[in-house]
């Protein structure tokens, strides 16, 4: 990511673009432009939840879901935001129980 403090946990490898421009070109061009900067680093916070929500919404709900979740640094970021918008009160209970497993690794 273009953020300095973030590890690049990005791609779209996997994602049916073939599927998704069948639906909608537009979309499938969006995602791959995105697909794109991450590649080169070059993706902000804005691009990775309008990547994520494009997923969420052509059916790729699993990458989608991954890709949030590996790249929230802060619970108050946009990606934290967007995460809890997509996937509710999962995303909560998952990030807490990320946390326990972790606090119980480093103690």
């Amino acid at each position: 990511m273009a953020e300095a403090h973030k590890i690049p946990a990005a791609s779209i490898d996997g994602i049916d673009l073939n599927r998704i421009s069948a639906d909608s070109p537009a979309a499938a061009d969006e995602i791959k432009r995105i697909g794109q900067l991450l590649d080169q680093g070059k993706d902000t916070d804005s691009d990775m939840v309008r990547l994520c929500d494009l997923l969420y919404e052509h059916g790729e709900r699993t990458k989608s879901e991954e890709l949030l979740r590996c790249n929230v640094v802060d619970m108050d970021d946009s990606i934290a935001l967007a995460y809890r918008r997509l996937y509710g009160f999962a995303a909560d209970q998952k990030r807490a129980s990320w946390s326990l497993a972790s606090s119980s690794i480093f103690t």
